[in-house]
């Protein structure tokens, strides 16, 4: 139990060690930047927030959602989305258990308009935005 312990705190220690590191190795690289900036004359912030917002927008999406999601997405309910959708316009990637998943890149781009007469949820789109 004792050596157990002991190999638990070895990999705390570890751990701390390598934030520390990356949090020196990110405060350096922002140093960096800012007189890269001052010396070119540009407004770091200006330039890279933007970037980093939409980077943290896209990450806090899942990659494979789930039925609800996909379904609250389409503003459809469940029945209708296994009715209509699944095995047609969305195929699953991921099973875990019962529950299906499905790209989120998928479903995003059943809201996207396609050619005429195409079957998409480009209309619901629409309404969503007015």
């Amino acid at each position: 139990m004792e050596k157990y312990f002991a190999e638990l705190i070895s990999l705390h220690t570890q751990l701390i060690q390598q934030r520390e590191s990356q949090d020196k190795t990110l405060q350096l690289f922002s140093e960096k930047l800012q007189q890269l900036a001052a010396h070119l004359g540009a407004d770091v912030d200006a330039v890279i927030t933007p970037k980093l917002d939409a980077e943290v927008q896209e990450a806090q999406l899942p990659e494979h959602v789930s039925v609800q999601w996909a379904a609250d997405y389409l503003d459809i309910h469940r029945s209708n989305f296994y009715r209509n959708v699944d095995g047609k316009l969305l195929f699953r990637v991921l099973q875990i258990g019962i529950r299906p998943y499905y790209l989120k890149s998928d479903v995003v781009s059943l809201m996207a308009k396609h050619e005429k007469g195409a079957h998409t949820f480009s209309k619901m789109a629409k309404k969503k935005k007015g």
